[in-house]
């Protein structure tokens, strides 16, 4: 006699049976299993670091796919090393862009390219970015026949490099230093051009005071000439002349001191020019270059206006101290 069937264990057994196949249809159908994925390779230059199995690829920001395989193949006859990137783009994105391999070379004619971008600047992850980059070059390295290959770019990061690398620093450096040198000596220019117009101005002045000084003080020394001559005559003459002239003799007297006093005055005049003159060529040459003609031939004129001027102050001593000196000599 057979046992009877339990209710409850059949009805366990099929809801765990319906809960399993909803699991698994949801697993399966959502997955890659039931989709047929479009195997893609790129080729890029430079490093792939922060490049990983999985990372995703996208077109213009929205992802298509996935990196599936980094491979390292070594060329022992170029002795060089290869790093093809193997992508899995999605159906739904085969069907809109590369539904064939005729449509991929079109799509690939009107500039469909590929280019690393960094996913993340914190990890340094890098993604694969897939965009229409029309007037690039198209370079395809051919070594697996079975894959649709998509050409690649440089990434902003190796454009930015390159960019630097070809840049001429030294000469970049060497013509920024020529040209301030150049705005040195142009501002050094002006500058000496206005300083030597002014002391072109200071020199015409120097030279119209010292010429009317010249002729004041050669007046002044006919003068003077004239009175001690006379006083000399007058002092020759016998005592009854001297008695006569004595009150010519204190006149003439007169007019001597008075100018001498005058020529003292117009001595200090002078010194005090001269030395005015000396300090603002001493101006000048400071702000002109040292080692060149014009503040060589300054200095000189700086010392002879500087040797004038101390003969005229001694001059000006001389007669203030003794105001016969003229008619007597120094003592």
């Amino acid at each position: 006699m057979s046992a009877k069937p339990k209710p409850a264990l059949i009805g366990g057994f099929i809801v765990g049976a319906l809960a399993l196949l909803v699991l698994g249809l949801a697993f399966f159908g959502s997955g890659k299993y039931f989709q047929q994925t479009t195997t893609a390779v790129s080729h890029f230059e430079g490093s792939l670091a922060g490049l990983r199995v999985g990372a995703p690829v996208n077109f213009r920001g929205v992802q298509i796919g996935e990196v599936a395989e980094i491979r390292l193949v070594y060329d022992p006859e170029a002795v060089a090393t290869d790093i093809p990137v193997v992508m899995e783009l999605r159906p739904a994105i085969r069907s809109a862009m590369l539904p064939s391999r005729e449509e991929v070379q079109q799509l690939i004619d009107r500039g469909l390219r590929a280019k690393l971008v960094s996913q993340s600047f914190v990890t340094g992850q890098l993604t694969v970015e897939l965009d229409l980059l029309p007037n690039t070059p198209v370079v395809l390295h051919e070594t697996d026949p079975d894959l649709i290959e998509i050409p690649t770019v440089p990434s902003d990061i190796q454009q930015v490099r390159k960019t630097l690398e070809e840049l001429d620093i030294e000469g970049l450096v060497a013509s920024t230093s020529s040209t301030m040198e150049s705005l040195d000596a142009l501002a050094r220019s002006a500058e000496e051009a206005k300083m030597v117009e002014r002391l072109a101005k200071v020199i015409d002045d120097l030279d119209t005071l010292i010429n009317d000084s010249n002729a004041q003080l050669a007046d002044m020394a006919g003068n003077i000439n004239a009175a001690a001559e006379s006083v000399r005559g007058l002092m020759i003459q016998g005592g009854d002349t001297m008695g006569r002239l004595e009150d010519s003799v204190d006149g003439t007297l007169s007019d001597t001191r008075a100018t001498v006093r005058s020529a003292d005055a117009a001595a200090r005049k002078l010194a005090s020019t001269l030395d005015q003159a000396s300090t603002t060529l001493k101006t000048v040459e400071r702000a002109l270059d040292p080692a060149a003609p014009m503040g060589r031939d300054l200095r000189r004129s700086i010392v002879e206006i500087g040797a004038a001027a101390r003969s005229v102050r001694a001059l000006a001593d001389v007669l203030e101290r003794n105001p016969n000196a003229l008619l007597t000599g120094k003592k």
